[in-house]
């Protein structure tokens, strides 16, 4: 009997319906092509705020190693700071002592003594040659840049020694007791001559 029914519905509202079946399937097409398009920009998005995420870790990361790195830098450059600080101090302290010792040494003149005073003038001289002796192995062993002057002086001269005599006599150590000995000789040259001048000035005198 339904059958029937239907079969004397009228053509234009199965048309109908069919239609309306299509636009509700289009419509879903569209919904689904839509949510799939929101779906996109949502993974975008969330990939975008996971990068930033990690480039903000990076920040909070990177920031807390420099400043520590910087911090401890900065302690250690302000001690070489003030160590500096100490050395120039110093230095200039060693300088200025320096030029008052040079000053008194260059003021020892033999060609100058009254011979009249000649053992005066020589305990003079000695005593003046002492003391900047003193001053400067004083301040020597405080300053890096004289000890390494100071070993650089003795390397060059032993260099000098081996080159120019090639013996084991000329290239001996410092503490060697032929070398000072020499040293000494050298030294004390100077006024065994102005004593034998003395004395033959005394005797011619007499």
């Amino acid at each position: 009997m339904k059958k029937d029914q239907d079969d004397l519905l009228p053509p234009m509202g199965r048309h109908s319906t069919q239609e309306e079946l299509t636009e509700q399937v289009q419509r879903a097409q569209q919904q689904l092509m839509d949510l799939q398009r929101q779906q996109e920009l949502i993974e975008a998005q969330k990939r975008e705020l996971e990068e930033l995420a990690e480039r903000q870790q990076e920040v909070r990361s990177g920031r807390k190693e420099m400043v520590e790195k910087l911090r401890r830098a900065l302690v250690v450059l302000e001690r070489e700071e003030e160590a500096v600080k100490r050395e120039v101090e110093q230095i200039s302290q060693t300088k200025l002592s320096f030029l008052d010792t040079l000053a008194s040494v260059d003021q020892i003149t033999p060609e100058e003594w009254d011979t009249n005073h000649l053992a005066d003038e020589l305990m003079n001289a000695l005593s003046r040659i002492d003391h900047a002796r003193a001053v400067y192995n004083q301040h020597k062993v405080k300053l890096k840049v004289l000890r390494g002057e100071e070993l650089e002086s003795i390397s060059s001269e032993n260099e000098a020694a081996g080159e120019a005599g090639g013996s084991a006599e000329w290239a001996e150590t410092p503490n060697d007791f032929g070398l000072w000995f020499r040293r000494g000789f050298a030294l004390s040259l100077p006024l065994l001559l102005l004593g034998i001048v003395w004395l033959i000035f005394f005797l011619i005198k007499k």
